[in-house]
C-alpha cells in the first residue's frame, strides 16, 4: 500500500496528526482511531466480524461501567 496507516505489532492505526484543539479531539476520525487503539489486541485481530461482534460485546460487558 501507498501509506502505512498500520502499526502491525497491534494491528492499531497510525495517526501522526497532534491534536490539541478541544474542537479537533471531538472530530469523528480522531475519537474512532483512539476508540479503535483502545481496544485489546485480540479483539481487534478478530478473524471475522462474527468473532470480533462476540468479543467486542464481551469485552464491553466487562470492562465498561454502566451507571
Amino acid at each position: 500500500s501507498r501509506y502505512n496507516t498500520r502499526l502491525i505489532s497491534t494491528n492499531g492505526i497510525r495517526y501522526n496528526d497532534q491534536v490539541t484543539s478541544e474542537l479537533g479531539q471531538q472530530n469523528f476520525t480522531h475519537f474512532a482511531i483512539n476508540a479503535w487503539n483502545d481496544l485489546p489486541v485480540g479483539i481487534r485481530e478478530s478473524p471475522n466480524l462474527v468473532a470480533f461482534k462476540k468479543s467486542l460485546k464481551s469485552w464491553i460487558r466487562e470492562s465498561v461501567p454502566i451507571n
